[in-house]
């Protein structure tokens, strides 16, 4: 998303960074990349860990350099790498936890209409106060153009289903092909992806690929249990809700579904109570007849506003 990631972030990073380090002096420029690099970062985050930072990009006009991939993963990590660093009403943090939550908005794949008010008023908010925390800074266009993004919201649904990200993805077919016709480019590039979608989309004696837009989900490697054995308190539970009594079921580590990727030990939105979200600790994963199964382990949250996380630990 460019009037994110690769815009209003990486501008805020750079003058919040840089008062947090060399005019506030709570943590250095080195400890800082240190926190990056040895953050333990999940599955979700392992192809797109956000390089270290130099001194020339937070300092004076520079601007924080990031794919927006690492971008957006720099933003879920930043306030538990440095949110312990600050204090409690630093002015200057709260209105960088604003933007983090604009961002958490803007990619989220659900929203409703509250969601974008919220989002309006929150975005007016971080603005205003952008402008009033750092008077010297410049106001870039893209400041602008976040004003309307609830509006984009209300008309077409969740922000993340029609940003750019996925369409700059498909630039990689052009950019990791070598030509050498130069006599017309444009002709070689339109005529060899078209071969190349006719070819992907073709199926089983010429008929239509019936896996061209969703490939199935994905079964990670296990081993096959006794249910009974190794859950006997849950047998008749999931007797009731397989109807059948298993016996044999196959164990894995993870599964992917619709392209969302599930492993032992993540945490998972069970439930709300009263716009609470009640979590649970993925424990096991099972499959039978092509279904997965999932055991989870529910677990107590509680929400910390300060570095905007919910801190999660068994009943």
């Amino acid at each position: 998303m460019h009037v994110l990631l690769e815009g209003v972030v990486p501008h805020e990073l750079s003058h919040v960074l840089f008062r947090f380090i060399f005019v506030q002096s709570l943590f250095t420029l080195k400890w800082f990349n240190s926190a990056i690099r040895g953050f333990p970062y999940s599955y979700l985050h392992s192809s797109s860990k956000p390089e270290p930072i130099e001194k020339k990009h937070i300092d004076g006009c520079g601007t924080i350099k990031q794919s927006a991939s690492a971008m957006l993963t720099l933003v879920h990590i930043l306030p538990v790498i440095i949110g312990h660093r600050i204090p409690l009403d630093d002015v200057y943090w709260k209105n960088t936890l604003r933007l983090v939550q604009i961002v958490l908005f803007c990619t989220s794949s659900y929203c409703t209409r509250d969601t974008a008010m919220y989002l309006k008023n929150l975005i007016a908010e971080y603005l205003y106060n952008f402008k009033s925390l750092y008077p010297k800074a410049s106001f870039i266009p893209k400041m602008h153009y976040m004003v309307h993004l609830p509006t984009q919201m209300l008309m077409y649904g969740p922000l993340r289903h029609h940003w750019c990200m996925r369409f700059e993805g498909k630039n990689g077919y052009f950019t990791n092909k070598r030509y050498k016709n130069f006599r017309n480019i444009p002709l070689t590039l339109a005529s060899r992806h078209q071969m190349y979608m006719a070819y992907m989309q073709a199926g089983h004696e010429g008929g239509r690929s019936s896996s061209f837009l969703y490939a199935g989900d994905k079964v990670g490697s296990g081993v096959e249990i006794t249910f009974g054995e190794v859950y006997p308190e849950l047998l008749q539970a999931f007797c009731q809700l397989t109807m059948v009594c298993v016996e044999k079921v196959y164990q894995t580590s993870f599964v992917a579904i619709h392209g969302n990727e599930y492993r032992r030990g993540c945490a998972l939105v069970i439930n709300y109570d009263e716009d609470i979200p009640v979590f649970g600790i993925l424990f096991d994963i099972i499959v039978l007849d092509h279904v997965k199964y999932f055991i989870l382990e529910e677990v107590e949250a509680e929400f910390n506003g300060h570095i905007l996380v919910y801190a999660i630990k068994p009943l």
